[in-house]
């Protein structure tokens, strides 16, 4: 497996941002969308295989092209248009030169009508802080425009070491309000601890060796089937033993160490002491017998 960064860039053109605008958003605004349901489609290299991480940089040129294509907006007239590249260019404005994003790949790369390989993307993370170039471009050097960047193992690995714990796993969830003080919640509170790092490349490995890795391993739940597009690509991988547990880093065997799970069975797992997935199936198994033997019980 390897990893590559995809330095897209921004309308450069009248045209340009008229496609973008009936398309539903530009390149930046589209992927900061793809973010929040987990995974995008995004052109990658034809050599790609499932298990490759890719990373979204934002082109440092996307500036210029975005303010060339505002002028001609401006130009031509167009309204909606210029109010549609004011809103893009504010956009590129804070974000061109950064990198922004990560995910895995899913599917095997297919070659489309335009000519570029495109593949399924899954586990999008958003970084909470996009990382400048001027931070990396010591050890890699970006490929121009739209081109894409091939990693080496090395680069890999200093790049995961910056953008390491800088993202949100689960998303943000709002602050309730209410009437009743002691119903509040929100309030910082300072902590010191352990963390224990976290690999993309032991969940890319996980995904890329299952015949259906988004399939729950208790209870069968499938959330694509489920949920349609929002919960295509989700899955929670469960570590066997805890990091935890072991207090020290270890080797990860994806076939034996992990195993997929949706959330409603990982909480069951942790909240019983850290059960097997065949305790917790049996557990599930036996309620369930229980429940119906119950409501038999009822109707006769």
């Amino acid at each position: 497996m390897s990893a590559i960064i995809t330095n897209f860039s921004a309308p450069d053109s009248y045209e340009a941002l008229v496609d973008c605008f009936n398309e539903g958003g530009s390149n930046l605004a589209l992927l900061f969308d793809d973010c929040s349901k987990g995974y995008t489609v995004w052109s990658v290299g034809k050599k790609n295989v499932v298990g490759d991480i890719v990373f979204f940089s934002c082109a440092a040129t996307s500036m210029t092209k975005i303010a060339h294509a505002r002028v001609e907006a401006k130009n031509m007239g167009d309204t909606q248009l210029i109010a549609y590249a004011d809103k893009e260019y504010a956009l590129y404005k804070k974000y061109a030169g950064k990198l922004l994003t990560f995910g895995i790949v899913s599917g095997m790369p297919y070659l489309d009508t335009d000519g570029r390989y495109y593949a399924e993307i899954t586990d999008l993370q958003r970084l909470t802080h996009p990382i400048p170039y001027s931070e990396y471009k010591s050890f890699i050097t970006l490929n121009p425009g739209g081109a894409i960047t091939t990693l080496k193992a090395e680069q890999e690995t200093k790049l995961l070491a910056l953008v390491e714990g800088d993202y949100k796993a689960e998303p943000f969830e709002s602050q309730i309000e209410v009437n009743d003080p002691s119903l509040t919640e929100g309030r910082r509170i300072e902590t010191y601890g352990t963390k224990y790092e976290r690999n993309p490349r032991v969940r890319a490995a996980f995904l890329a060796q299952c015949a259906n890795p988004y399939k729950c391993a208790v209870c069968g739940f499938d959330f694509e089937i489920v949920y349609g597009d929002l919960g295509k690509g989700f899955i929670e991988v469960h570590h066997i033993k805890p990091l935890s547990s072991v207090g020290t880093e270890i080797a990860i065997d994806p076939k034996k160490d992990l195993v997929g799970l949706c959330s409603n069975c990982h909480r069951m797992i942790h909240r019983g002491g850290i059960l097997t997935v065949d305790e917790l199936r049996t557990i599930m198994t036996n309620s369930m017998t229980e429940t119906s033997e119950a409501h038999l019980t009822k109707v006769l």
